[in-house]
């Protein structure tokens, strides 16, 4: 029973640092927005001040930051809605057809996540120039959509091989289509995993930093790529951008709250297969 309790207490102690490398950093942030200028520009930790907005109505009042979080949202939830439209049908008929090809569409779809980001970011700048699609949104819900599809795609296959066969072999019975079957039927079925594949989809646009980088200039900046606008040549306004960075988290950090029976139930059921 010692023997036990020294093995909670270590997997517990364990956690807790774990807790604390993860959190640390956002609390830090957190802390760093609320300060004013001159404590975020000390180069020692300074706790000992007066908390203040001042960032957080400098970055919305001055600097247009709602037009950027707008940008990031926009292209994040297109690029979203364009990989379960697509990524969904195609996980379910991976999952339930047997056809020539089927392993070397699954590998391709997970090449795409693995080419590197920079190797394709200047094609695109090439073929958006010539096009005139710089410096717009569609640009990017265009450039995120096959990655979103691929994850999507690989994500909900998994998922729908957990579910019964049998349930689509009796919605034949009754009549229903294979568009039926998957809409009626395996769907709602697959609400916790299509909201945690969703919500990864999504976060592959709001934190993605080199392809706005590259395919924008004025309009369609995102929130990532406006808060290099704070790091000057000889100074860089730390509480400006900890304040953009709090910004940045919040909707994780509510998606992870409302969301997260979904996700961990999507993930976990989704590993295990009949």
């Amino acid at each position: 029973m010692r023997r036990a309790s020294g093995q909670k207490l270590l997997g517990f102690l364990f956690l807790i640092v774990a807790l604390f490398i993860v959190v640390a950093p956002a609390i830090y942030a957190m802390i760093t927005s609320l300060q004013p200028r001159s404590a975020s520009l000390s180069p020692t930790p300074n706790l000992a001040f007066v908390p203040t907005l001042q960032n957080y109505t400098q970055l919305f009042g001055e600097y247009d930051f709602l037009h950027y979080f707008w940008n990031s949202f926009a292209s994040s939830f297109g690029a979203t809605i364009i990989g379960l439209a697509v990524g969904v049908p195609a996980a379910y008929a991976l999952s339930r057809v047997e056809f020539r090809g089927k392993a070397g569409i699954t590998l391709t779809l997970l090449a795409t996540r693995a080419l590197p980001a920079i190797g394709v970011a200047v094609p695109y700048f090439v073929i958006f120039t010539g096009i005139g699609l710089i410096d717009r949104i569609w640009a990017l819900i265009i450039v995120y959509s096959p990655f979103c599809i691929g994850l999507v795609t690989w994500l909900m296959q998994t998922y729908f091989d957990s579910v019964p066969v049998s349930l689509d072999e009796a919605s034949s019975l009754d009549g229903c289509t294979r568009f039926a079957t998957l809409w009626r039927i395996v769907i709602p079925l697959s609400t916790p995993g299509l909201a945690a594949t969703g919500i990864f989809a999504f976060l592959f646009g709001w934190n993605n930093f080199l392809y706005p980088l590259v395919l924008t200039q004025t309009n369609a900046v995102t929130v990532p790529v406006a808060l290099t606008q704070f790091i000057g040549e000889y100074t860089v306004n730390w509480g400006q951008i900890m304040a953009g960075v709090t910004v940045l988290s919040a909707p994780l950090v509510i998606f992870s709250f409302v969301f997260k029976k979904y996700m961990v139930s999507g993930l976990s059921q989704g590993a295990i297969r009949e």
